[in-house]
């Protein structure tokens, strides 16, 4: 499989993403949405670059990382989901009144969750 290269691409003032392919040369990224070949458009590079970021790393494995609270195991999964425990113990359930409490995250070392997403 060919590895296509993105990049933003300004355009009377509206950002596209131009793919550079092997049988059509450069063109810009299109809405798969829509029935017509209509290029998708971003306010800003920023913008551009993150959708970009989003393409390339789609189909790439995900870290699976382990969480621990106080030394015992608390839950498994990928970054976002570390993030999702995080945030429920720390912010939503205020450390269920506790003064103190030891959050470690580890990598699980050579696992990685396959599924599209993050």
């Amino acid at each position: 499989m060919t590895k296509l290269n993105y990049k933003p691409k300004i355009i009377d003032g509206k950002w596209f993403i131009e793919v550079n392919t092997e049988t059509f040369g450069d063109v810009l990224l299109i809405d798969k949405v829509s029935k017509y070949p209509i290029p998708i458009t971003f306010d800003n590079e920023e913008d551009a670059l993150k959708y970009i970021d989003e393409i390339v790393n789609e189909n790439k494995p995900k870290q699976i990382y382990s969480m621990y609270l106080n030394g015992n195991f608390y839950g498994s999964g990928r970054l976002d989901y570390m993030k999702e425990l995080f945030i429920d113990y720390v912010v939503t359930c205020e450390m269920y009144e506790k003064e103190e409490v030891t959050i470690t995250i580890r990598k699980k070392a050579g696992i990685y969750d396959n599924r599209k997403g993050d």
